[in-house]
């Protein structure tokens, strides 16, 4: 499962995203809630660590995975 994921400071002048994978979705934003509890999952697709590799090397502004 492919994400985005903004941090608490994404709705606001800065928009820090990051772009991940994880194979256990609930897992991933649990751990989240503890380092970052304002943030937030933007959206989600399926998808592998490949295709997160292939993301993250593309020039492109993410607005959103779908």
């Amino acid at each position: 499962m492919l994400y985005l994921f903004g941090s608490g400071a994404w709705k606001g002048i800065r928009k820090v995203v990051k772009i991940g994978y994880t194979g256990d979705l609930e897992k991933r934003k649990n751990q989240y809630r503890l380092h970052n509890p304002l943030g937030e999952i933007i959206s989600t697709r399926e998808g592998s660590e490949l295709d997160e590799l292939r993301l993250h090397l593309r020039p492109v502004s993410y607005t959103h995975l779908t």
